[in-house]
């Protein structure tokens, strides 16, 4: 687990503040692409092609670097692309994608406790919780809780604040990024599976159908001892918490 001082004190969920950064990145990525790419314009055909893979790998992963400095919905949206777009994105910027899996850092207990006051008002004090966080993600962490008035044990998966809201607008900058450096061709099936993944993603923060979906598992495995389905307490469920 990271150590207290690794952890975010927030998550930079300005629109502003994600687009400027985003766009700095781009701009310097598709220039360092163009240069390479005009660099090599004397050289052979197999030279050229290992000029371009060199050049799309250090400018994938500069950008990847950018991306997760951002945290929240932006480095999910990149982890989906890496996992689905093998066939829409060139080989060496899903292998730069697929780093953000090992990107994760957990937001720090205080913007935690304050996210969690604001969602659960009074219920929260029925409940002791760890302030480390036994699981972290782009998205969410969980927290182990205890409940006060009979020893419950239980765990909250705890959606980071600003993040769903966030989707349409760091979906835009991830597109607006590949359009800009020009890495990736721009065409009506890239289209298309763009939207898919921005209809999964807004599935991934919806925890109304997270609930729905393990309820319903709950009951068709409820008379298979193979399987363990969580129990879900609504006195504890929001939109942003599980």
């Amino acid at each position: 687990m990271s150590d207290q001082n690794d952890k975010l004190k927030n998550l930079k969920t300005s629109s502003m503040d994600r687009r400027l950064s985003i766009a700095k990145a781009s701009l310097l990525a598709g220039t360092r692409w163009a240069t390479a790419n005009a660099s090599s314009f004397f050289s052979s055909d197999e030279e050229k092609e290992k000029k371009r893979k060199k050049a799309m790998t250090e400018q994938a992963n500069y950008l990847v670097s950018e991306i997760g400095k951002l945290k929240g919905s932006i480095v999910k949206i990149g982890q989906m692309m890496a996992l689905y777009g093998e066939h829409f994105l060139p080989e060496e910027i899903t292998q730069a994608l697929n780093t953000l899996n090992n990107q994760t850092v957990a937001l720090a207990w205080p913007a935690i406790k304050e996210h969690l006051q604001e969602q659960l008002g009074d219920k929260l004090h029925e409940l002791t919780i760890d302030h480390e966080p036994i699981g972290t993600a782009s998205l969410a962490q969980v927290h182990r809780a205890t409940r006060k008035s009979d020893g419950l044990e239980l765990v909250l998966k705890i959606q980071y604040p600003g993040v769903a809201e966030a989707i349409d607008s760091d979906m835009s900058l991830f597109k607006n990024m590949l359009k800009l450096t020009r890495m990736v061709p721009q065409t009506r099936e890239f289209d298309q599976w763009f939207e898919e993944v921005r209809e999964m993603m807004h599935r991934e923060v919806s925890y109304d159908i997270e609930s729905a979906t393990t309820r319903r598992f709950a009951e068709r495995l409820k008379h298979d001892p193979r399987y363990v389905v969580p129990h879900i307490i609504d006195d504890y469920c929001t939109d942003k918490i599980l």
